[in-house]
């Protein structure tokens, strides 16, 4: 016995699910788009279980007939480049609600689609970088440190992500080299405002899109998702802190003097 159309559509969901999920999508959308998908196809009570780590979805068909199915999701990050093409490939079904076959393909191209080159995002976020440390109060030589930073961090985080390296144990590890980084250009006699840099820093890996999306899944029905998501986004802010103050222990300051 063949795959039906039923199992092809839900096949094609739940990978756009795992997809959507790891660019850095609320669930709250995902069920929203999983539903409207659906609701073209023929399909109905749908239901979606998703545990931070594994999303299982079902669905009926006009006959009756249940299907299932179960994906892993290793890693989440954020990509709203990535997820705002997926968004139009959702809208795209929903328009012009193409046969379920061709549904995997659309998906593969829509994935093959390049981001904004490397160059773009580092010049982007040092961009950022430097505009937040002169809010912060940074000279010139502060601006230059935050930048080498920034710099790193972002080939950092890229090989991370690629590693699958968990987020809780790669922030304490990027924060105490940034933190490395701020200490001793300090004490050498280069940088002057020590906390405007570290402050400048750590916002790089402060995980905010998920601490909103935790949020609104709390006061959007998804009560424990969102619990579940909150307490990560707090691990992860804690693991910051930790990697600091690992540095200073390890370079024999005192961390009073960051305040």
């Amino acid at each position: 016995m063949g795959i039906t159309m039923s199992e092809k559509v839900l096949n094609f969901m739940v990978a756009l699910c795992r997809e959507m999920l790891e660019s850095g999508a609320n669930l709250e959308r995902v069920n929203i788009s999983m539903r409207r998908i659906c609701k073209c196809y023929h399909l109905h009570r749908i239901s979606m279980i998703y545990t931070g780590s594994v999303i299982s979805v079902s669905v009926y068909d006009e006959q009756g007939r249940s299907y299932v199915r179960q994906v892993n999701i290793p890693y989440t990050g954020i990509h709203l480049y990535r997820l705002g093409r997926l968004n139009l490939l959702v809208h795209e079904i929903i328009n012009k609600k193409p046969h379920p076959d061709k549904l995997m393909d659309m998906l593969y191209e829509t994935l093959l689609i390049k981001s904004y080159s490397n160059g773009v995002q580092i010049l982007g976020y040092i961009l950022a970088m430097v505009c937040l440390c002169r809010i912060f109060g940074g000279s010139l030589p502060d601006l230059l440190i935050v930048s080498l930073n920034t710099l790193v961090l972002y080939f950092m985080t890229m090989f991370f992500s690629r590693a699958k390296l968990n987020r809780i144990i790669s922030n304490s590890i990027a924060m105490m080299l940034c933190g490395f980084s701020a200490i001793l250009f300090t004490r050498c006699g280069f940088a002057q405002n020590m906390p405007a840099i570290i402050i400048t820093n750590a916002f790089y890996l402060i995980p905010g899109i998920p601490m909103v999306n935790a949020v609104r899944n709390i006061f959007c029905g998804n009560e424990m998702n969102g619990i579940i998501e909150m307490v990560k986004v707090i691990l992860e802010v804690v693991t910051i802190v930790a990697g600091l103050y690992i540095a200073y222990v390890l370079f024999g300051s005192d961390v009073s003097t960051l305040f």
